[in-house]
């Protein structure tokens, strides 16, 4: 039990004692409100109170309600080291803004399940499934997954019509130029860009001669094109015409070309927890086939130059024998 103040609507204040070394403090003719145990803590809505403050609501919306001040509304709860020397974080509500703050050079971090899911640095960087910053990145945000799940999903749900994703450069890049996006290997070298002009897009891939050996011209690029086979189709998806390539008929010309294999499935767990297939599409980026391209047109253009020179040589031979002829008509 516990030694109780009862607050009644017949007797006024009515109080009981006994051993137990815990307090009640009630309202309405025996309702207990408060509790205090033995260990300190404090229980409003419950006679167990199992935290220093243990507060359980069985009715209404909000176990607990801070009501701000009448000049501005403002009101906060702040969080405190033990001997109330360092304030470690503060939750600040007003009429212009809600606010969590951690107010020291530490982390703000969000937890699922138990596990971390999210954290903001102290300087600022917002990091998704992982606890720092990846390899020497200096990004203001950091997404790490564990997986085959999409690191990143973006779908834009308006009714009306807008982008999905926008990027813009850096107001301060020379003349509106510069990196939107930057695709590095596990080692966070550059290997590709998406850059923007003031007025155009340019999609890069890493072509350094610093990277690169054992440089040779391209031959034979000719017989590679002839064995090419561009087609026209149909989508199945929207029943559009398109034009282009079978990945897979591609892939056995010019493997670059290609990513994937042909008829590959992955598999993924379904809503109900089971095991499912699905296809995993081939992938085509012909910007590889302008290098076969260009060397098959310079093959064109040597056989086409070679041509001329040998029916230069053939009319210059026919002309030749048609004066030899005349010389001869003429001798008789």
């Amino acid at each position: 039990m516990a030694s109780i103040i009862n607050a009644t609507t017949s007797t006024g204040l009515v109080s009981s004692a006994d051993n137990s070394g815990s307090l009640q403090l009630a309202t309405n003719n025996g309702t207990t409100a408060v509790t205090i145990n033995t260990s300190q803590q404090i229980g409003i809505g419950t006679t167990s109170p199992a935290a220093p403050l243990d507060v359980v609501s069985d009715s209404g919306s909000s176990a607990i309600s801070v009501r701000g001040r009448s000049a501005d509304n403002l009101s906060a709860i702040r969080i405190y080291s033990n001997n109330g020397a360092t304030q470690y974080g503060v939750i600040r509500g007003a009429s212009d803004e809600l606010r969590v703050n951690a107010t020291e050079a530490i982390p703000l971090t969000f937890y699922t399940n138990n596990s971390e899911r999210m954290r903001i640095t102290s300087a600022g960087q917002a990091l998704f499934g992982a606890t720092s910053l990846l390899g020497s990145r200096n990004s203001q945000v950091g997404i790490n997954i564990n997986g085959k799940d999409d690191a990143l999903f973006i779908q834009n749900y308006g009714s009306g019509i807008g982008w999905g994703v926008t990027m813009r450069p850096s107001s301060s890049s020379s003349g509106g130029n510069g990196d939107c996006f930057n695709f590095t290997n596990t080692s966070f070298t550059t290997v590709g860009t998406i850059a923007t002009s003031s007025s155009a897009t340019a999609y890069n891939t890493s072509s350094d001669y610093r990277l690169k050996e054992n440089i040779a011209p391209m031959i034979g690029a000719l017989n590679t094109v002839s064995q090419l086979k561009p087609c026209t189709y149909t989508w199945k998806a929207d029943g559009k015409d398109g034009q282009g390539f079978i990945a897979h008929e591609l892939q056995a010309v010019v493997p670059d070309c290609v990513t994937g294999e042909k008829d590959d499935v992955e598999t993924y767990i379904d809503e109900e927890g089971n095991e499912q297939t699905k296809p995993k599409y081939q992938g085509v980026d012909t910007s590889f086939l302008v290098a076969t391209l260009t060397a098959a047109i310079q093959e064109l253009n040597t056989d086409l130059a070679n041509t001329k020179l040998l029916l230069t040589e053939v009319s210059n031979k026919v002309e030749a024998q048609a004066v030899r002829i005349a010389e001869l008509e003429g001798a008789k």
